[in-house]
């Protein structure tokens, strides 16, 4: 084999090894394949995607057909006793992050944080929130075993207290490996 067709051969594995099991990049935006599991709610206006992180851990990705804020929760399948992770893109470009902690009908910031790494980005019009949740977290947010109850909301403001309304908003289960 010539030292060129090796090279190439090697970068061939190397592409493919890469891009099975790889663990999402967390920088405010899905890529089609980046994900190994996803649901599409809300008639294609949402999405939700997870995968296992290579340490034990959890990515979750969320994005919804807004210019507003899209969160998700975990642990509940209602806002009260949910981890909510929600964001937003501003107006002129900035992004807006923030940890909150389900309580009744409401949220407010979490005293303590789960995510080690999150992003949140805007495509045309999608805005993805996205996170990752480090082994040692998920018992923090509720999750454990094989499923985990999930809530998912959006709105069309970028302040991240605004009522995302009636029919914004969706729960259900994810499976985990």
């Amino acid at each position: 084999m010539k030292p060129s067709s090796a090279i190439l051969a090697a970068a061939v594995v190397a592409l493919t090894a890469a891009s099975l099991g790889a663990d999402p990049t967390v920088d405010g935006k899905v890529l089609p394949g980046e994900y190994e599991h996803a649901q599409v709610l809300m008639g294609g206006k949402l999405t939700l995607s997870w995968q296992a992180a290579a340490d034990g851990g959890l990515f979750i990705a969320v994005s919804a057909r807004t210019p507003g804020w899209v969160a998700v929760g975990l642990g509940s399948a209602k806002m009260d006793g949910s981890t909510i992770y929600i964001g937003s893109v501003r107006a002129d470009g900035t992004s807006a992050f923030s940890e909150d902690a389900g309580r009744g009908h409401g949220h407010a910031p979490a005293s303590r944080r789960t995510a080690d790494r999150s992003a949140v980005g805007r495509d045309g019009e999608w805005t993805t929130v996205e996170v990752h949740l480090p082994a040692e977290a998920l018992p923090l947010v509720h999750v454990q075993g094989p499923a985990a109850p999930f809530i998912a909301a959006y709105a069309g403001s970028t302040d991240l207290t605004t009522w995302h309304g009636l029919f914004n908003h969706a729960s259900g289960t994810i499976e985990l490996p």
